[in-house]
């Protein structure tokens, strides 16, 4: 828990993984309990090829064709990712979601300081009940990313909270030591920041 801690502020951990013979790339977000984290394709399609990228072109880095993949780089300074797409001869460069845990806070039951974005027509990331959702942290950050928000938080073990001037608010009640396991707490919240707005896979 020294490694990584979101109630403390800490930064979370990111492992990108190439899997040649898939021809994809994977990333595991490394969170407070590190055997929490969940495993994702960064890039490829698991199709081998070697489709053209254009300069300028957006492409779906999980449509993209790759052939034989065999090293990754990430550049904290940027949150850019690059990978050898080996049999292409070619490196790719990908933008990332990264945030970081600006620690815990104390909320306004009454009125809450951060209001929570469940239960909205039309969002395809806050699926089913809050308190048991799978990987609840990234699926709250890419709502929040949906919305073009900087920060948002978790409070109830799940439950997802962002608004346009979170940044502005969120410690206006003080600190707390009440979060458990950057999932916030009865009245508390896990609060996160982007490290790179709008960046996202």
């Amino acid at each position: 828990d020294e490694f990584v801690d979101p109630d403390l502020g800490r930064l979370p951990t990111s492992l990108y993984i190439t899997e040649g013979t898939n021809h994809v790339v994977r990333s595991m977000q490394l969170q407070y309990q590190s055997y929490n984290g969940v495993i994702n394709t960064l890039a490829g399609s698991r199709v081998q090829g070697g489709g053209p990228v254009l300069e300028g072109e957006v492409q779906a880095a999980t449509q993209a064709k790759l052939n034989s993949p065999m090293g990754v780089a990430a550049d904290v300074m940027t949150g850019n990712v690059y990978v050898s797409d080996t049999a292409n001869n070619r490196v790719l460069m990908m933008p990332t979601m990264e945030f970081t845990s600006l620690g815990c806070w104390r909320e306004n039951v009454e009125a809450p300081l951060i209001p929570s974005v469940e239960g909205q027509v039309g969002d395809p990331f806050l699926d089913g009940s809050p308190e048991g959702r799978l990987d609840s942290i990234n699926k709250c950050a890419l709502a929040t990313l949906r919305r073009g928000f900087l920060v948002f938080a978790i409070r109830l073990m799940g439950t997802c909270a962002t608004f346009e001037d979170a940044h502005l608010v969120y410690r206006n009640e003080g600190a707390s030591t009440s979060c458990s396991n950057g999932l916030g707490g009865a009245k508390d919240n896990s609060v996160y920041r982007f490290a790179r707005p709008g960046a996202m896979v």
